[in-house]
């Protein structure tokens, strides 16, 4: 009976340890939106992102805090964002959307991975938790839901995208993660390192020889992947692959796509008390290759994530701004619209169509402008020629549009049309 219940107990620990493992990584859904554009949050080193209704407590890692809510707010970050009636870009996308896009409109969604960087002295590195982050997101078919993603990272949040896009490009990437994530809003990302990461040499020996390494949690592999200078080659090669991803990648697509928007903190973090501080990532730190110039943000590194409230720096200031110029340039962008030619054919369309988005909106009037081949997109009007096009090239029209009558009309691929 005693060994009876021995094994049973040795069955329940490791039952247990798997599904903690099995949980190590957790997809969250904030709002599910009402548009085919959703942000995808990362949180950093020692955060967690936190379902709604719950607390950092009971869904995290011991010792994570919750990365998106402020301690005086009621909502968190993708809280405040699943409810702000915030008109993302209008003048520029009421060329090409049929209705306004608000920023409620956006699905928010988050990956919590705390269990990987916050559980004693964690033996996953960088590249090595991205690779389940990214198996989880393929896993959850969240861009099979979406045409685009807008990824927002946190700290060590930038390292796990860039390595995800990274994996995306090298390999057989069918359902066009990649293609479509068209931009990424860096907030404190170490991309060139922290000056507090412990670096190699005499004196992390010293500090992991007494254990301080251990009292600082600074023990951890991730840590250890983020030491500033010459001698990090993890984080060269890393800036440089993801230069190269860029140029590739906008070169493809003939456009800016994707995006890359870079914030940092400007005050110290309180580390044992006001008279003790550091910051965590300096603004030559969170240089990358961005879109636009580095935005300075009035707070420290743990709270650049945490806005108050929807007029909040973080949020109103640098969030919805950097939506406007990117959905502007999004609108201008060749696989978001068709600029019919003068050269152009029904069948150079449909081409542009498949090797695009999923989603295509086009102004049905503009198809005048196509030269169709005899007897095969012959029509009666506009309509019936772009319903002719659908036909022939596995698509479907989301919109119905009263045939005979000029309008923008959704194309999608079939499969993934909307009932």
């Amino acid at each position: 009976m005693t060994r009876l219940l021995y094994w049973l107990v040795v069955l329940l620990s490791l039952i247990a340890t798997q599904t903690a493992l099995a949980q190590s990584v957790r997809i969250i859904e904030w709002s599910r939106g009402r548009s085919p554009v959703a942000i995808l949050f990362l949180h950093g080193l020692g955060g967690c992102a936190v379902p709604s209704g719950m607390t950092a407590k009971r869904e995290c890692a011991e010792g994570a805090e919750d990365s998106f809510r402020n301690p005086s707010a009621s909502k968190s970050w993708p809280e405040i964002i699943a409810t702000d009636d915030y008109r993302i870009a209008s003048n520029a996308l009421a060329e090409v959307l049929p209705k306004p896009f608000r920023m409620e409109d956006l699905g928010v969604w988050g990956v919590d991975y705390s269990r990987l960087t916050t559980s004693g002295c964690a033996t996953f590195s960088v590249p090595e938790a991205a690779r389940l982050v990214r198996s989880q997101i393929e896993a959850s078919q969240l861009f099979e839901r979406y045409e685009q993603v807008i990824i927002v990272a946190h700290s060590m949040g930038g390292l796990i995208a860039k390595n995800m896009l990274l994996a995306w490009q090298n390999s057989n990437d069918s359902d066009g993660m990649l293609a479509r994530t068209i931009g990424l809003l860096f907030l404190g990302v170490p991309s060139q390192g922290s000056d507090i990461a412990p670096s190699p040499g005499t004196a992390r020996y010293i500090l992991e020889t007494l254990g301080v390494n251990k009292l600082a949690n600074a023990c951890s592999r991730q840590a250890k992947d983020l030491f500033a200078g010459d001698e990090n080659t993890y984080l060269r090669d890393l800036e440089r692959r993801w230069e190269q991803l860029l140029n590739a990648r906008r070169s493809a697509s003939h456009s800016a796509a994707p995006l890359v928007y870079c914030a940092y903190e400007t005050l110290p973090e309180p580390i044992l008390s006001k008279y003790v501080t550091a910051t965590i990532v300096k603004q030559i730190y969170a240089q990358t290759q961005c879109s636009d110039e580095q935005f300075a943000l009035p707070t420290y590194h743990t709270m650049l994530p945490k806005p108050s409230g929807p007029e909040d720096d973080v949020h109103r200031a640098w969030l919805s701004r950097r939506l406007d110029d990117l959905f502007r340039q999004w609108a201008l962008w060749g696989f978001s619209r068709y600029d019919f030619l003068a050269t152009d054919t029904f069948e150079n369309f449909a081409r542009h169509v498949n090797r695009s988005q999923r989603a295509f909106v086009l102004d049905v009037s503009e198809m005048k402008d196509l030269k169709p081949l005899p007897g095969k997109f012959e029509a009666p009007d506009n309509f019936a020629l772009a319903s002719k096009v659908a036909a022939a090239n596995s698509l479907c029209i989301e919109e119905d549009w009263t045939a005979g009558k000029s309008g923008r009309v959704a194309f999608r691929l079939a499969g993934h049309c909307r009932p």
